[in-house]
């Protein structure tokens, strides 16, 4: 359980993210991550981030 949730820092903060992966059967090692983004972000090799709507 967790213990400690984030807290909202200001009311102009905002952020829209939704992420996949991709997994072929029975194997839990992933072929593809994607992330959708509506703010630029710090960049992450593991995963295909698409920034939209800045």
């Amino acid at each position: 359980m967790m213990s400690k949730f984030p807290t909202i820092q200001s009311d102009e903060s905002n952020i829209f993210m939704i992420c996949i992966s991709v997994h072929w059967k029975d194997n839990p090692n992933p072929l593809k991550q994607i992330c959708f983004v509506d703010v630029k972000t710090t960049s992450d090799s593991r995963w295909t981030m698409i920034i939209y709507g800045f």
